[in-house]
């Protein structure tokens, strides 16, 4: 397999992602594909795409490959924001309600699929272990989890909260700005208030 993982080199510095067309168009057949799995060269994303596995830096590069237009969210925004200590079992990503995307088994990956609005508020950019990805801002972390109280739990939603509130560069007017653009102020107020 030497010369395969030369091959393989070569193709990782033009991409990550491979698919079963593009390997057999550089000479390699379905038994050699399946080898390359088992000895760990490639990881299977879903059918007749692979990862270049000499090309993933952390976790963060697998999923974006998976969920190239996802945005993370919920608990994962939160966790990464440090606005709570919970860790989530699976990364929560936000896609357009019109994506259509087959997870693998694994890394586990839960999607929430928003409208246009929900989904382009508050994005930012963030570097996640050398990996750039898009996450939601705080106040929209704010916004959602408040949303998702019931699913979610409200010990966690009250740590979220009370770390959001007594974070120093908290922005309460575009934490406003984005409750009266979801069109859940009144829940955003009430809540806000109560730990203010």
């Amino acid at each position: 397999m030497k010369n395969t993982n030369f091959s393989l080199e070569n193709l990782s510095k033009e991409k990550s992602i491979i698919t079963t067309k593009e390997l057999m168009e550089n000479g390699y057949s379905h038994y050699f594909i399946k080898k390359m799995q088992q000895e760990g060269y490639l990881s299977k994303i879903k059918r007749g795409i692979y990862i270049i596995n000499s090309t993933i830096e952390s976790q963060y590069s697998e999923i974006q490959a998976i969920v190239p237009k996802g945005i993370l969210c919920l608990l994962s925004a939160a966790y990464i924001h440090e606005l709570t200590t919970f860790i989530p079992k699976n990364y929560q990503f936000a896609i357009s309600n019109k994506s259509k995307i087959v997870l693998p088994n694994y890394p586990p990956i839960k999607l929430y699929y928003w409208n246009k609005k929900r989904l382009e508020i508050g994005i930012i950019e963030s570097e996640i272990e050398g990996v750039k990805i898009k996450i939601y801002d705080k106040e929209k972390t704010v916004c959602d989890i408040i949303r998702y109280r019931n699913k979610i739990g409200l010990d966690i939603v009250k740590e979220i909260l009370k770390n959001y509130i007594n974070y120093p560069s908290k922005n309460l007017t575009r934490l406003n700005q984005y409750a009266k653009e979801l069109g859940n102020t009144k829940l955003i107020t009430t809540y806000i208030s109560i730990l203010l």
